[in-house]
């Protein structure tokens, strides 16, 4: 995994930090952590060489959360994994257009993640 590099994108900062610990015990480089999905478009452009990038959807605003992750994904093209507690339609629908976009339900288990992040960044 070394040499993969991540974009974090959580609002609790605790999970964000203990997500960026266990990525960086795991080998990848952690670009950068932002606690919005706003604050991450705001800095996508100075990440540089990015291979993945973990998006946590949250409960609030989930649907405007799903576009502005649609976004990102336009924008950066490369493999986004969305962490979210709440698997609609509109969710499969929105990740069924994008074959690098894919969703880890809530709870789940680190090294679930942790390889599932290195197989797609890998095919990046």
């Amino acid at each position: 995994m070394q040499d993969k590099n991540i974009l974090i994108i959580e609002h609790d900062a605790i999970i964000a930090l203990d997500l960026k610990r266990n990525f960086e015990k795991n080998g990848f480089q952690v670009a950068g952590v932002n606690f919005t999905l706003k604050e991450a478009l705001e800095k996508m452009k100075s990440f540089k060489n990015l291979d993945l990038i973990l998006m946590d959807l949250g409960i609030q605003d989930f649907s405007v959360n799903c576009m502005l992750a649609e976004r990102v994904y336009k924008i950066a093209q490369i493999p986004i994994i969305l962490l979210a507690s709440n698997l609609d339609e509109y969710l499969r629908s929105l990740c069924s257009k994008y074959n690098k976009v894919k969703i880890v339900k809530k709870p789940f288990k680190n090294e679930d993640l942790i390889l599932l992040a290195g197989n797609l960044a890998s095919e990046n």
